[in-house]
């Protein structure tokens, strides 16, 4: 950075953590603009002994480049769900979790700290979702929240998604403030994809 005279990194990619220390290399970092953790190191043949060590360094790195990142996305799934929380806990623009398998709860939802939360292919029971909403239309949690998209591959019930949220249905096409095909007297996130 020194030598090219950078400022930031566009994005900082964990694909494996090493044996080795590389914090005194990452602590050098001054500004990142996207960290991804994209290696699930639960498919290599390690122990859970092995496998806990990996992740504890992995925490070490992130520990260290997450302050001074506005986004991050996982697709790394933390054997300890306390770790994931620590993350979605960050003041962050955007957390994107992808293929994330273990349950996202409705505490984890509530924890989070960031204008833009997009969770792919994850596992999420629907009735959460629509209490999380009536949540953050109180006030209750995450007022930062503007954006929100959820992909869920099962059988979504939209009844049981909206039911109480007051929600009545827009063209897809509108600018106005809208969830999905669904535009909320409560004011719910600017968008929210379903």
């Amino acid at each position: 950075m020194d030598v090219m005279h950078c400022k930031s990194i566009n994005q900082f990619i964990v694909a494996e953590i090493s044996e080795h220390d590389c914090i005194p290399i990452v602590a050098k970092l001054s500004k990142i603009d996207e960290v991804v953790v994209e290696h699930d190191w639960s498919f290599n043949v390690l122990t859970d002994k092995a496998l806990f060590q990996k992740e504890k360094r992995l925490l070490k790195v992130l520990s260290t480049v997450l302050p001074i990142s506005s986004a991050v996305t996982i697709s790394y799934r933390f054997q300890n769900r306390n770790h994931l929380r620590e993350i979605l806990k960050g003041n962050f623009d955007a957390v994107i979790l992808k293929h994330f398998d273990k349950l996202i709860t409705l505490n984890d939802l509530c924890i989070t700290n960031t204008k833009v939360l997009e969770l792919h292919k994850v596992t999420l029971e629907i009735r959460d979702l629509n209490r999380y909403f009536k949540l953050w239309t109180k006030k209750i949690c995450n007022d930062r929240l503007e954006y929100m998209e959820v992909r869920t591959y099962s059988n979504t019930s939209m009844d049981l998604l909206l039911n109480g949220l007051n929600a009545v249905p827009v063209p897809i096409e509108t600018e106005r403030e809208s969830f999905g095909k669904y535009e909320s007297k409560n004011c719910l996130p600017k968008s929210v994809c379903l």
